[in-house]
């Protein structure tokens, strides 16, 4: 994590939950979540899942979740 704060990137962990496997971005109104991890092996090799959608209920729902999560978690 230490690059990442380096450059101003807040960094928080949040031990509320057992485990989330899933991954997620949100990018210029494209929301992408899934499985994938963004290894070459990942690209490669595994089977994963992963949705792209500009919705806006699934992007809003998204952002409402991330950030009462966010709210809840530690600085790293």
């Amino acid at each position: 994590f230490e690059k990442l704060k380096e450059h101003g990137i807040d960094i928080k962990y949040n031990d509320n939950f057992v485990l989330m496997h899933s991954k997620s971005c949100l990018f210029d109104n494209i929301l992408f979540v899934g499985s994938h991890n963004f290894t070459p092996t990942s690209a490669k090799k595994n089977r994963e899942i992963n949705i792209l959608t500009n919705s806006t209920k699934a992007i809003n729902e998204f952002l409402n979740v991330f950030n009462k999560d966010f709210a809840l978690s530690k600085g790293a």
